[in-house]
């Protein structure tokens, strides 16, 4: 899935719902925090929105090893390695977690993502 094919979500304003988690959660790219690469790190940075049923949103900024040429591809002068394609997660705790794109959402997200970073 791509930025194209995504759909706005009603519920959100302004974000766009890449699909849903492995989790049952809605998956959204927060285009307030537009993706961009961090050149001292090698990681694109970027934000977005997990909404589950009846709850408030979260919202999350990130860092993804994971942007290369545009593409899901690890970045070779990234800082920090993931064995599989994903990206940390800061809380507003300001712990990181590590995220998996194990789902076709995040997979999607991950390559919305690297695009619009790739277009600066």
């Amino acid at each position: 899935m791509t930025a194209l094919t995504a759909l706005t979500n009603p519920v959100i304003a302004g974000t766009t719902t890449m699909g849903e988690t492995n989790d049952g959660a809605l998956l959204n790219y927060d285009p307030d925090v537009r993706p961009a690469l961090d050149r001292k790190s090698g990681l694109t940075v970027f934000g977005y929105v997990l909404t589950y049923p009846g709850k408030e949103p979260l919202y999350r900024k990130a860092a993804t090893p994971f942007c290369h040429g545009g593409q899901v591809k690890q970045n070779p002068r990234a800082n920090v390695v993931m064995s599989n394609p994903g990206w940390y997660a800061i809380r507003p705790n300001g712990q990181v977690v590590a995220v998996d794109a194990d789902s076709e959402a995040s997979y999607g997200l991950l390559e919305t993502i690297c695009d619009l970073a790739n277009q600066q």
